[in-house]
């Protein structure tokens, strides 16, 4: 073991290295033959990573779990919370089991994560956030698990969950498994389609209009996909946890926004799908429109950014409709649209 007095002073266990020491380099190379050698045995608070060790120096990020039924009518007060990590290196500060209040709302839990600097780097190969699965357990419903919750450095997650009753016999002991998968920008085969058709600009709407709700096509266009129902604000909140880092800088964040409603209001005002014969009004495939994964949890940032901009789209000089914005993310797949990462390196230059 390595003492040391900051350890004391940084609210860690006492005498050993805390948050506010950098260890030497010999003490990293201990710590990692150690590690290595002796993983199963390692004490708890031994953590290695490329940048630091201990488990005081681990980042951490907060998670809000509401639970209601009825679409989102009714709050279910009494439910238990269980949040554990889908990884062995992180875990929870504050407790994993959680009860949920009157107003559907358990206790914000803590929860160890990556460095948030590595959400900055686009070279950096890892995943730059931790993962971790939520458990709701009420009587009277069927058990959700949502697998895959997204956890940054330094962001307030929020994570709704949708009770389904219990309504016969054979739904006892089901469980309801929820699976989300990975951030857009980790998508190494991520690509882009425009299906632009100039025939479809024929049928357009009178004017453009901000859609109480967006009608979502869980599939491309011709696959045998369920379409759901999602609010316009909440619809771009998705998208935007989805598709984007919420550690970058705000303008990033608002630059990705706005290419993102305009992309679904374009979609609405040219009537796109429904000139095609199809119900619904948008994909949730990248390959034609915009990266939409039902039942993840969002980001608390992003959803205040959304609140306030929402309504507000990109459109070129002397043209009615909202414009087309395409993107990517600008590194592993590149377009004649805007790259994501690119809004990054702008902002940090303080555009």
């Amino acid at each position: 073991e390595i003492y040391s007095e900051k350890g004391k002073r940084s609210g860690c266990p006492a005498g050993k290295i805390g948050a506010k020491e950098t260890p030497s380099a010999l003490q990293r190379v201990f710590f990692l033959i150690f590690a290595r050698t002796f993983n199963h045995f390692a004490p708890d608070y031994i953590h290695y990573s490329s940048t630091k060790i201990g488990r005081c120096n681990m980042k951490t990020g907060t998670l809000q779990v509401q639970v209601f039924t009825a679409q989102e009518a009714l709050p279910v007060e009494g439910a238990t919370v269980t949040v554990t990590p889908l990884s062995t290196t992180f875990r929870s500060r504050s407790g994993s089991e959680l009860v949920v209040d009157g107003t559907g709302r358990a206790p914000d839990v803590v929860l160890e994560t990556e460095d948030r600097e590595n959400t900055l780097r686009p070279v950096y190969r890892g995943k730059p956030y931790a993962t971790y699965t939520v458990t709701v357990q009420a009587e009277g419903f069927i058990t959700t698990e949502i697998q895959g919750v997204q956890i940054f450095d330094g962001i307030r997650s929020i994570q709704q969950v949708e009770m389904i009753p219990i309504v016969t016999q054979a739904d006892i002991g089901k469980v309801n498994v929820i699976e989300i998968p990975e951030n857009n920008l980790l998508n190494s085969n991520q690509e882009r389609y425009i299906d632009y058709d100039t025939a479809a600009l024929s049928r357009v709407l009178e004017r453009p209009y901000i859609p109480e709700y967006m009608i979502v096509h869980l599939g491309r266009p011709t696959s045998a996909a369920e379409d759901v129902w999602v609010r316009f604000p909440d619809y771009i909140k998705n998208v935007a946890s989805s598709e984007i880092y919420p550690t970058w800088p705000d303008a990033a964040l608002r630059a990705n926004i706005y290419a993102q409603i305009s992309l679904a209001l374009n979609r609405v005002y040219t009537e796109w799908y429904r000139s095609k014969g199809y119900n619904f009004l948008i994909t949730n495939s990248t390959s034609y429109d915009q990266y939409f994964v039902r039942g993840r949890n969002i980001f608390e940032n992003i959803s205040k950014i959304v609140d306030d901009i929402f309504n507000v789209y990109i459109r070129k000089n002397y043209f009615r409709e909202p414009f087309y914005a395409e993107y990517c993310n600008g590194t592993t797949v590149t377009c004649p649209g805007m790259s994501q990462w690119g809004t990054v390196s702008l902002a940090e230059r303080g555009y």
